[in-house]
This record gives C-alpha cells, sequence and structure tokens, in this order.
C-alpha cells in the first residue's frame, strides 16, 4: 500500500480529461471572430448566472453544493448549472455555442485549449475584474506555471481550479528485494535510466521486467525534453522547433535505454497489462490522476511511493502540468453576477473545503494541503509554459509518430516530420 493513507478516501472519476481535446482545439480557427458584447445586467451582482461544467455524476454534486451555499448568502442570484460528463460531448456543445454566440455566462476550459479559446476570442480578460473589485482570488497563491497556462497574449482569461503533473511511481517492496535505496527525489535522467539496468530481468530469453517506463504522451515529454534544454515552441508559441539537439539527445537517451533493457519499448509489454500494478517495473513515469486507480489495482500486492521526476541536463525538472479552470465567456448575459459567482468560485477558501483530489489531481494553489503529500515539487517544478493555439496540430502529429520515438525509431527524422507537419 502506497504512503498516501487518507488522500483517497473521497475519490471521483470527474473529468474525461484529455477526451476530445485536439479535435475540439483544432476547429477552433473555422470560427474565430472578435469578442462579442455583454450586458451588465445585475446590478451589485444579483439576477441569473449560467455555468456549463465538464464533471462526473460525484463532482456535479459537489458543485451543486458549492452553487447552493453561494445563493444561501446571495439570495438575489440564481445560478443555473448544465453538466455534461462525457468530454467529447462537452466540446462538441462548447463549439456550438461558440460559434451560435451563445456561449454560457461561465464555462469550464482545459489549459490545452484555453489559448486557442482566448484567440478565438471566446474568453473575456479578467485582469480588469481583478483589479477593480474586492475579489476574493489572490494570483500570487497561483503556481507559476499555473498563471503561465491560464493567460493568453499576457492576460488571465480563467480562474484556475485544478491541475495534474507527472512523478515517478516506485514499488519499494521491488527496491527492498534488491537492496537498493529508493531515490529520495535529488536525482537525475541519468540515475534513473542507470538504476533502471539493475531490475532487468529475463526468463527463458525473455525479458520478463524492466528497471523503468517512461511516459510518452505529447505533453509530458514535453516537460522531460525542456528539463534538458530543449524547447517545443517558438517564444511566441507561432510555430514548432521541437527539431532540435537537445531533444533530440533526450529521445537518444530513452533509445539507449531500451537497447540496454533498462525501459520497455511501447510493444514490448504485454497488451492490456499495467506494468506498474503488475509488478513489470519498477518506476513507472505516469500522472498524477493514476494514483487513485493504482491504489485499488495494486490493493496490498506491494509497497509503493511517489517520488518527484527527475531532473534534467539544465538541473531543473520541469514538471509538464496541465489543468482547468473557469472562464468568463465574451457571450455573457450577466457580466456582474457571473465575475461576483466565479471570484467565489475560484476563492482559496472555496477551494480549500471542497476534496478538490479528484483523481488526485490537486488544487492550482500554492497553499493546497495536500500537494507535496501527493506529488512531491508538482507545483515548485512545474515548467512555467502554456500551450499555444498551434497545440492541437502538435499533438496529432506528435501522436502519428510517437510509436516510432518510443520504440527506438530514429529521433531527428521522426521530430522533423512533427515539426514539418505542425508548421504546416
Amino acid at each position: 500500500m502506497a504512503n498516501t493513507t487518507g488522500l483517497f478516501t473521497h475519490q471521483t472519476t470527474r473529468r474525461t480529461f484529455l477526451s476530445g481535446t485536439a479535435a475540439a482545439a483544432a476547429m477552433l480557427a473555422l470560427s474565430a471572430c472578435s469578442p462579442g458584447g455583454g450586458g451588465t445586467g445585475g446590478a451589485g451582482g444579483g439576477g441569473t448566472v449560467s455555468l456549463l461544467a465538464n464533471d462526473s455524476a460525484d463532482w456535479e454534486k459537489q458543485l451543486r453544493d458549492v452553487i447552493a451555499a453561494y445563493q444561501g448568502k446571495n439570495s438575489s442570484t440564481t445560478v443555473n448549472l448544465l453538466n455534461i460528463a462525457d468530454g467529447e460531448q462537452y466540446n462538441t456543445k462548447v463549439k456550438t455555442q461558440a460559434l451560435a454566440k451563445t456561449l454560457p455566462d461561465i464555462y469550464y476550459v482545459r489549459t490545452l485549449e484555453l489559448a486557442a479559446h482566448a484567440e478565438a476570442g471566446w474568453l473575456q480578460p479578467l485582469d480588469g475584474f481583478i483589479k477593480d473589485t474586492k475579489n476574493s482570488v489572490n494570483r500570487a497563491d497561483f503556481y507559476p506555471a499555473v498563471e503561465a497556462q491560464f493567460s493568453a497574449g499576457g492576460k488571465l482569461v480563467a480562474l484556475p481550479e485544478d491541475m495534474s503533473g507527472y512523478g515517478i511511481y516506485v514499488n519499494k517492496t521491488m527496491f527492498d528485494e534488491l537492496g537498493i535505496p529508493v531515490p529520495n527525489g535529488d536525482w537525475t535522467w541519468d540515475d534513473f535510466y542507470e538504476i533502471s539496468e539493475a531490475f532487468t530481468l529475463k526468463e527463458g530469453g525473455k525479458q520478463t521486467r524492466w528497471g523503468g517506463f517512461v511516459n510518452g504522451s505529447s505533453w509530458g515529454m514535453r516537460g522531460v525534453m525542456k528539463a534538458n534544454g530543449g524547447e517545443v515552441f517558438s517564444e511566441d508559441g507561432s510555430k514548432a522547433i521541437v527539431d532540435n539537439d537537445a531533444n533530440i539527445a533526450t529521445f537518444e537517451q530513452i533509445n539507449a535505454a531500451i537497447k540496454a533493457g533498462a525501459v520497455p519499448s511501447s510493444e514490448g509489454l504485454p497488451t492490456g497489462v499495467d506494468p506498474f500494478a503488475g509488478g513489470l517495473v519498477a518506476m513507472f513515469m505516469n500522472g498524477s490522476w493514476y494514483a487513485a486507480g493504482a491504489k485499488e489495482a495494486i490493493a496490498d500486492k506491494f509497497e509503493w511511493e511517489i517520488v518527484a521526476l527527475p531532473k534534467g541536463s539544465t538541473g531543473k525538472r520541469e514538471i509538464a502540468t496541465a489543468g482547468g479552470g473557469w472562464g468568463l465567456s465574451r457571450d455573457a448575459k450577466n457580466v456582474d453576477a457571473a465575475w461576483k459567482f466565479l471570484d467565489y468560485l475560484g476563492s482559496e477558501p472555496v477551494q480549500s473545503t471542497i476534496p478538490y483530489l479528484q483523481s488526485a489531481l490537486v488544487t492550482a494553489r500554492t497553499t493546497d494541503p495536500a500537494r507535496d503529500l501527493l506529488f512531491p515539487a508538482i507545483g515548485e517544478d512545474a515548467a512555467a509554459i502554456s500551450y499555444p493555439p498551434l497545440w492541437a496540430k502538435y499533438e496529432i502529429a506528435y501522436g502519428n509518430r510517437v510509436a516510432s520515438l518510443m520504440n527506438g525509431g530514429d529521433p531527428r527524422e521522426t521530430l522533423t516530420a512533427i515539426q514539418e507537419e505542425t508548421n504546416r
């Protein structure tokens, strides 16, 4: 059992976090338009506020409790919630409403899509609201990485709610059996691959165990590349520059580890088997959302814990994070009341009293008491990078070729193809 007792007493599956994001974001350019005017009805913050959410049934109930508490203190305001649990259906709903210029006052937006929404003119900047009102939101309480992801064009366009990131899940029992100390977090990717070699196991000429597993996800690997000095996009986010020597070196190191049997290729593992819960790897790079499922899948099979990602050649971790939050739409009909509720929804007191550990995602705040227990350095060492509108094209190009990258293919050739397709 992991050393995370008490963190998962309230588990929810909440959002299908990445479902349909690339396809939805890729179509935003077709509907880009200038921001529309919204009325300022509801003098003093009263009136009706429409809210569109993408939550599981469990979280919807909690969100309704938040709304009820707010309405109890603000009797002149009614918050009408529409929740769509399915990710693809939710993205379709947002796109359809945006095209019809009927977006709700407030809606949930993921950081992977936020810049594209802002570029299309779907979101109102919030800087003026925060500056000009006696608000509860304290921007200084957000991690730099969170601030970057919820901003577009230098302006904050949504209030952060949750975040997720990557770490290393460690099979402590396996380490103890070999007499190898569990990494304490002060380590490098060189250390990760060296330690991984010690766990290589072959039976009957076939490899049955590896030391480590590297998650090849598009945004997870972006952080690893940055930790090694490599960038994916130009500084202004207008073009992909992923084909560079630092990124090539990152994947060459993975290739070398695959050849040494230290880590499996994506094709080297049995189909349908969780490599960590199944005891096939001693160290498993995965996201914070994996923890709740791991707790159930592993049960009492072995002891496990989570340590911070290794540092790259720059001496930094640059942990990739992503999350979601609430935006004030350009079609808002009741801006005053919507902002007042949005300010309440994003405030620290509200977030700190609600179980924001949904599938082990943590809040976007430095004051979150569970952040260090759950994922060491997830906030402080997170890369302060955003996801530009070009992200959708990059994600598709990367997804089409990640198998080559994680199966020993030529990194230079593959990254060049990804870059060219993204910039096409």
